[in-house]
């Protein structure tokens, strides 16, 4: 059975709030196991929820498009960097249900311009003036979140413009994720903190045919920060990453920055055009951290970025609870990878003085660098440099590392 929204009062004329009109259709549709739809036009409102029962599928030619407005999100206590604080709600919201699906060809678009100027103008203001800032700050809501859910299906939709992240999973289980569209802009007013899609203590994560251009991380994985995070945040554990297309970003997948305990990872088969990182992890001394077998496999990456990221986390945007905890990267395996007209090999571990590198194998891995590479990343700041040196892999030599059929820039690197 099929609930249209405009039989409920919404309006897609792009200005008309259509909070009341889309929740009620919601709220209908979980009575009658129904599928709510969005067709043909733009419909603006504020944060939504779904409800066990229902499905929600937007077509092609139709938005759902966020409110400007923060006071349309209510704020209240919810998963925000890997602690629990008060902040907004998403746009799209699931919290506790199993079996929903939310699909089609449309788009959720969270009309972010607003929330990432507001961000930008303050954060310069704290620069200038010398003065503590961070993300907490200034109040943004996620596009998506799904929280204690179980068993979500997302599928085609296009994702863009988040306020925040894009797609936040919470203590959720086995969910799929299939040929999203998700973008934020990178250039002019930067869409800050627009991770596409953060899995936050999570299990049983499958992501494919996905494609993804953001100003911030692509795939991140989190899990719980500061000193007691390993014990009180449930692990990340089974994630898939499988042909996907990744453009524009900070890391294609990244561990981190809030993240304690993260095991079995596969990404595979995909693509990365343009600048952004393959593997990339944030470790950061307040947090004990243990991150093992992850596996990097079948990737063709052409056109900027690094091949590693894999440093001591420090932004001026987050907040450092403690200091002097260790961690340890175990079983990290990245193999079969074709990289071309790229800025730098990158940083593997280099001046983690915490970090403790084990198992680690580099394999069959052809590296060439951008004529005139410089080894800087164009997302840099003066404030937050992203820089190393082109041609070199960072590294420590003590580092149980294993290359095999490794050629950075036509060189065969380390120990076979």
């Amino acid at each position: 059975m099929e609930l249209d929204i405009r039989a409920f009062g919404a309006i897609g004329d792009g200005r008309t709030l259509n909070t009341l009109a889309i929740q009620a259709a919601i709220d209908e549709a979980a009575t009658q196991q129904a599928v709510v739809v969005v067709a043909d036009g733009i419909y603006l409102s504020g944060a939504l929820f779904l409800k066990q029962g229902m499905a929600l599928e937007i077509r092609k030619g139709a938005t759902l498009l966020g409110s400007p407005n923060l006071a349309d999100y209510p704020i209240q206590q919810t998963r925000f960097e890997g602690r629990l604080c008060t902040w907004p709600v998403g746009f799209l919201n699931g919290m506790h249900l199993s079996d929903v699906k939310v699909y089609g060809e449309g788009t959720l678009d969270g009309n972010g311009f607003p929330f990432w100027e507001q961000f930008w103008d303050a954060r310069q203001a704290a620069i200038a003036s010398n003065a503590a800032f961070s993300n907490r700050d200034i109040m943004r809501p996620r596009l998506c979140y799904f929280e204690d859910c179980d068993r979500i299906h997302l599928e085609g939709l296009t994702l863009q413009n988040s306020a925040f992240w894009n797609l936040h999973l919470y203590l959720s289980h086995n969910i799929t994720i299939k040929a999203l569209t998700i973008q934020a802009p990178h250039e002019g007013v930067r869409a800050a903190s627009s991770d596409a899609i953060d899995i936050d203590a999570c299990s049983n994560v499958t992501i494919s045919d996905c494609t993804f251009s953001t100003d911030d991380d692509c795939v991140c994985i989190k899990g719980g920060k500061g000193p007691q995070a390993h014990r009180i945040n449930l692990p990340t554990e089974n994630i898939v990453v499988e042909r996907c297309r990744f453009g524009f970003g900070h890391g294609v997948i990244t561990l981190g920055s809030e993240a304690a305990l993260v095991s079995n990872v596969v990404v595979r088969n995909c693509v990365v055009e343009g600048e952004n990182s393959l593997v990339r992890c944030k470790f950061r001394s307040d947090t004990y951290q243990r991150f093992e077998n992850i596996l990097f496999e079948g990737i063709t990456m052409q056109g900027g970025g690094w091949l590693f990221d894999v440093r001591p986390w420090v932004s001026r945007q987050d907040e450092i609870l403690g200091e002097g905890l260790p961690s340890c990267l175990s079983n990290l395996v990245v193999r079969n990878i074709n990289a071309i007209d790229m800025q730098s090999p990158g940083v593997l571990g280099k001046g983690c003085s915490d970090l403790l590198l084990e198992g680690i194998r580099l394999e069959q891995i052809v590296f060439t660098s951008k004529v005139g590479a410089t080894g800087r990343l164009i997302r840099a700041d003066e404030v937050e440099k992203q820089e190393t040196l082109p041609g070199i892999l960072a590294y420590e030599t003590n580092a149980d590392i294993r290359f095999v059929e490794v050629l950075i820039d036509g060189v065969k690197q380390g120990n076979v």
